[in-house]
């Protein structure tokens, strides 16, 4: 068993905590990856709130739940909403890492789990300026074998955005914009089932619905010139 699920909630339900924070907890599981390995922690979940210190809430879930893993642990932190709301994007995003971080450690110091891995993570997202990109699939080669095609997912604050992007020898020559949406992991789940070779100059990213429905991205030049 790893460690991989960290989730900030807002207490009082009534600001954008949530979702504000996706774009951190995710680039802190990839940056992470399967390294914190525990016996009885796979999600770990941050209530941030009016709170005078940071403690357990529970350290086991009670009963059985298809949304929460049993083996999971609540843990109460102190946040200022106020002051939150007050910050510029850039450091909105680093304060959500840095309770997040917070919240990890506290439960790896209790847990006696290695925090090296998790302060690594960090610097990385730090080193990285928080700015979440993410190649979720392997390069797709064309059947000439000239070029290679992938989806490339953004993660924001306040939006994620998915594009194809399209190389020729490590060198970008198409980058078409597929999605962009508040964020939330289903719409990009839905947008994102295949990505595969109509012919030596189009890709299909193709996706969930039931009737087969794809965005196709052609190579320009090789329209052009007849290829």
């Amino acid at each position: 068993m790893f460690l991989k699920e960290v989730v900030l909630w807002d207490e009082s339900e009534e600001s954008t905590l949530y979702k504000d924070s996706l774009c951190i907890s995710e680039m802190f599981r990839w940056e992470l990856k399967k390294k914190i390995k525990t016996e009885d922690t796979e999600a770990l979940f941050i209530h941030c709130g009016k709170y005078e210190k940071v403690a357990f809430i529970r350290e086991e879930q009670e009963a059985y739940s298809v949304l929460v893993p049993k083996k999971s642990v609540d843990v109460m932190m102190p946040f200022d909403q106020e002051r939150y709301t007050q910050l510029n994007k850039q450091e909105k995003k680093k304060m959500l890492a840095d309770v997040l971080i917070k919240g990890v450690l506290f439960v790896a110091d209790k847990k006696n789990l290695n925090q090296a891995f998790i302060k690594d993570a960090y610097r990385k997202m730090v080193k990285k300026e928080f700015n979440h990109y993410v190649k979720p699939w392997k390069k797709q080669l064309s059947p000439n074998k000239r070029f290679k095609a992938y989806p490339m997912v953004r993660l924001d604050l306040d939006f994620f955005e998915l594009e194809v992007v399209i190389e020729r020898e490590k060198k970008v020559i198409v980058k078409k914009s597929i999605l962009t949406c508040e964020p939330d992991f289903h719409t990009l789940w839905y947008a994102m089932r295949e990505l595969k070779w109509l012919s030596n100059h189009e890709v299909a990213l193709y996706t969930r619905a039931h009737k087969e429905t794809y965005t196709g991205i052609k190579i320009p030049s090789l329209e052009e010139n007849g290829e």
